[in-house]
């Protein structure tokens, strides 16, 4: 992911019985806890950390490490967790010397609403020099869109790149299914027009990327 500066170095240890207690934990996410070695705040990255200005929509992000025994990832324990805490959260998922990166798009209401989920594929650690950003929720766009794969347009708001990702994610599954179809149709006027049908479907995946 990315090298963070030094000043945002936290490294505080968490007891994962005290946080089981926090998100109130049923039964599922205890039995899942059961994976987890350790989880670690590595870096708070704020205001204070960074002189980087927050938003109502980002004011503080923090970078939580998570080492499991196995690669069995706890998903609904990180929800659940994510979802008590008000800031943006950088999940660093390990397990031996394999890493992957979660983060959820979620926004900072008066209630916290978590739109969905973003991972990367386990992967060994390549620490990157952070692009020069001008405030915390650029740097927050940096992270989402590295993990999602998927760039954010200049200037572009949170959630018109959340739409665009979805709507382009809905045209590749369509493109997909009609590529499927075309394998086992047989009259060749059907295929030309399922065939156009895939011109048309690629053209706007290319407009919204």
């Amino acid at each position: 992911m990315f090298e963070f500066p030094s000043s945002t170095k936290v490294d505080r240890p968490f007891k994962i019985k005290e946080l089981l207690k926090l998100i109130n934990a049923d039964k599922e996410t205890r039995q899942e806890s059961q994976n987890i070695e350790s989880i670690t705040m590595v870096n708070a990255i704020s205001e204070q950390t960074t002189s980087l200005k927050p938003s109502k929509e980002v004011n503080e992000i923090y970078v939580l490490k998570i080492t499991l025994l196995t690669e069995q990832t706890p998903y609904e324990f990180i929800r659940q967790l994510d979802r008590s805490i008000r800031f943006q959260v950088l999940f660093e998922i390990w397990h031996l010397y394999q890493v992957k990166y979660l983060m959820f798009y979620k926004g900072l209401g008066d209630k916290i609403a978590q739109y969905r989920l973003f991972e990367t594929e386990w992967q060994t650690e390549n620490l990157k020099p952070i692009e020069i950003v001008k405030d915390l929720t650029e740097l927050y766009k940096l992270m989402l869109s590295s993990i999602a794969n998927f760039n954010f347009r200049v200037n572009e708001p949170l959630r018109d790149w959340f739409d665009r990702f979805n709507e382009v994610e809905a045209l590749q599954k369509e493109f997909k299914k009609i590529e499927e179809q075309m394998k086992t149709e047989i009259q060749p006027k059907k295929k030309f027009e399922l065939n156009d049908k895939l011109r048309e479907i690629y053209k706007k995946i290319e407009e919204r990327k």
